[in-house]
C-alpha cells in the first residue's frame, strides 16, 4: 500500500510532522483516536502527542505502550512514526520514536466501499430529502449517486446516516468537488467532508477503519 522514502533521516521527519494532526494507531494496526502532535523541548527523539478533540487519554496507554502515527505532510505522502509511551498524563503522552519514515500514500487505502441508501437532506441550507447511494467514503470525502443535478460547489448535508449495518449514525455536511458522468439517469458526485468538530472528524475516522477490518476480515473467510 505504500512504498517508503528511505533517503530520509528520522530528524528532518520529526520536525516536519510538528504542529501536525495524526492518526493513532496500536502496533496491532487498530484505530485509536486523532491526535496533534507538539515537540519535546528536551529531548530530540521525542513528540508530545495530544487528543485531537480536546478529551483525556485513555487510562490504558501506560508507559511502554508501542503506538503508530499516521501523519499526512500533503496529497501523496504520510508520515509514519513508531515508538512507545515514556510519560503518560491526562492531557497529554510523551512519544519515544523508534522510526520515522515518509511513504507514498495510496489513495484507495482509506477509501471504503459502502454502496448503501442515503439522503441529502439538504441542498445550500434548503429541504431536499433527495434519495441517494453512498458509493464510498474515505476520512476526506465521499463519492455518491443520485438522480438530481447538483452543481460544483453546492453543500450537501447527511442527517442520521449510517455507513454499515449497525454503524452509528452521522450528521455530515460535504461540498461537491467534482461531477462524473451520468448513466441511466443516476448522476456521479464527489465531495469533499467540511465543518467538520473534531469529535465528528473522530467519528468518522472510526467508521472508516470499522469498514476497512470488516472487509478484511471478510477476505480472511474467503
Amino acid at each position: 500500500m505504500f512504498d517508503a522514502d528511505p533517503g530520509l533521516k528520522k530528524g528532518s521527519l520529526l520536525k516536519e510532522v510538528i504542529g501536525k494532526r495524526c492518526t493513532v494507531f496500536s502496533h496491532h494496526n487498530q484505530f485509536l483516536f486523532l491526535g496533534k502532535l507538539s515537540s519535546h523541548d528536551d529531548h530530540q527523539d521525542q513528540l508530545v502527542l495530544e487528543r485531537y478533540d480536546g478529551d483525556e487519554m485513555e487510562g490504558f496507554l501506560v508507559a511502554s505502550t508501542p503506538l503508530k502515527l499516521h501523519v499526512p505532510l500533503n496529497n501523496d505522502t504520510l508520515g509514519v512514526v513508531e515508538g512507545q509511551v515514556s510519560q503518560w498524563s491526562r492531557e497529554s503522552l510523551v512519544l519515544d520514536v523508534f522510526t520515522a519514515v515518509k511513504k507514498n500514500e495510496s489513495r484507495a487505502y482509506f477509501r471504503q466501499n459502502v454502496g448503501r441508501a442515503g439522503s441529502v437532506e439538504w441542498v445550500n441550507g434548503q429541504k431536499a430529502g433527495h434519495r441517494c447511494t453512498v458509493v464510498d467514503i474515505s476520512a476526506t470525502g465521499v463519492a455518491l449517486t443520485c438522480r438530481q443535478d447538483y452543481e460544483v460547489g453546492d453543500l450537501l448535508e447527511f442527517s442520521h446516516q449510517r455507513f454499515r449495518p449497525g454503524g452509528p449514525e452521522h450528521q455530515l455536511k460535504c461540498r461537491v468537488a467534482r461531477k462524473g458522468p451520468t448513466q441511466e439517469d443516476l448522476r456521479f458526485y464527489g465531495c469533499q467532508w467540511v465543518e467538520l468538530s473534531p469529535k465528528a472528524e473522530e467519528k468518522l475516522f472510526q467508521e472508516v477503519f470499522a469498514i476497512q477490518a470488516a472487509e478484511l476480515q471478510k477476505t480472511r473467510e474467503r
